[in-house]
Formats: C-alpha cells, sequence, structure tokens
C-alpha cells in the first residue's frame, strides 16, 4: 500500500506543469498605424490599463472604415478605448478612398471668390487677379492704379461705398463678393495753341519787323508826340 502511495505521488509531480503566473507589472505593448491618416494611443501599459485610441483622416476623400487588431476586423468605432489585456495588439485604422462626385464643387465651404472691376471699364489696374479665393474673415489688401486722366472715387460693393482709400485691407464675407472702383474722366486742358498763319507779336516791335531796336523806340516817340 505504501509503494502504491510512493509510485502515485511520483508519477503526479512528473506530469503536472502548471503555467507560471504573469509578473507584477509586466507591460503590453499596443501599437496603432492608420493607412491614409493617423493614428494615436499607442504605448505600453499593463493588463487592464484603459487606452484611448483615435485616428483621423489624412485626406479630404478618405473615410474611416474600421479598425484592425492582430489582422482582424475590431470595431467600427473611430474613437474608442480599449482595455489592455495580458497580450501584445496591433492595431491598424483603415480609411477608404471615395471620389467627390463630378458634379459637386471642390471649394471649401468656407472659401469664397472676391471679383475687383472698374467703372467706367478700364479706368483702372489692380494689385491682383479678380476671382482670387480667400477664406472667411481674412483680411485682404486690394489697391486701384488709376488709368491717365482718371480719378479715383472710392470703393463699392451693391451700391454702397466700402472706402475712400485706393488702397486698403478688405474683410472676407461669408460669401463670393463683387468690389467696383468707382472713376471719373478728368482730361487735363491743354494750352490753346495759335491760330494757323497769324503772325507772332513781339512785345515792343512797334514797325512789325519782328524785333525790337531803335527804330522801333524812335517810332515810339514819335507817335507820343505826334498825339
Amino acid at each position: 500500500m505504501l509503494l502504491f502511495l510512493i509510485s502515485l505521488s511520483a508519477f503526479a509531480q512528473g506530469d503536472y506543469n502548471p503555467t507560471n503566473p504573469p509578473e507584477p507589472n509586466t507591460l503590453y505593448k499596443v501599437t496603432t498605424t492608420a493607412e491614409n491618416g493617423y493614428a494615436s494611443g499607442a504605448g505600453s501599459y499593463k493588463e487592464g490599463t484603459q487606452v484611448y485610441l483615435r485616428c483621423s483622416s489624412g485626406g479630404t476623400n478618405f473615410f474611416f472604415k474600421h479598425w484592425l487588431k492582430n489582422g482582424e476586423v475590431y470595431g467600427t468605432s473611430q474613437n474608442f478605448y480599449y482595455t489592455a489585456q495580458a497580450a501584445n495588439a496591433d492595431f491598424v485604422a483603415v480609411f477608404e478612398f471615395l471620389p467627390p462626385s463630378p458634379n459637386e464643387p471642390q471649394t471649401p465651404p468656407n472659401i469664397h471668390r472676391l471679383y475687383l472691376q472698374s467703372s467706367p471699364e478700364g479706368a483702372c489696374s489692380f494689385n491682383r487677379s479678380s476671382g482670387e479665393r480667400f477664406e472667411e474673415d481674412q483680411y485682404v489688401s486690394v489697391t486701384a492704379y488709376p488709368s491717365q486722366n482718371f480719378d479715383f472715387q472710392g470703393w463699392y460693393r451693391n451700391g454702397g461705398q466700402v472706402s475712400t482709400a485706393q488702397g486698403f485691407n478688405y474683410l472676407m464675407p461669408t460669401e463670393d463678393v463683387t468690389l467696383t472702383a468707382r472713376f471719373v474722366y478728368n482730361p487735363v486742358n491743354p494750352s490753346e495753341p495759335e491760330s494757323p498763319g497769324e503772325p507772332t507779336t513781339v512785345r515792343g516791335d512797334a514797325d512789325g519787323d519782328g524785333s525790337v531796336d531803335v527804330t522801333d523806340a524812335v517810332s515810339i516817340v514819335n507817335m507820343y508826340l505826334g498825339n
């Protein structure tokens, strides 16, 4: 009986091989990457730690699809808390490319066009091209350079005056806008030419020979004495 118990004990000791428990404070690695985007939350954590994973698109036409954990679909929430487990975990955020519809404009909603025109047409030039795009609430420098014989009157929008300065900073509104630089035509009067064929008069030329000399002086004295 004693021999049987000893044999049974020896057999049990030879077969029993329990798994060692994890060491305290063991850290497990969590990696995060993204296809066509950005992902955060990677690091080394203790088992049971709440890890916040999040991702964002790397382009306008890339949209989040799902997460992969160790190569398998894990979830469709773009941002979530993951409870660290006693194993390494590799997360990949998958983004899908969706091309825009040909009929949809590519301009973001907060970008608008600034059109510049002059009245009358051709009365000036500008420091920038008409139709350029700018963000809302952005100051844009605009300047009008008058053409010859045109006087600047002011900048106008929808009939109302915006500025009296030829150059100023305009605050972009929440829509496309047209600014009009108004001018008046003011030609400079040239000096009046002498009538054709009319002789040039020289002051003091009494005898009309085109020069002032002693003969002219004598003529003037004789006229004075005669009168």
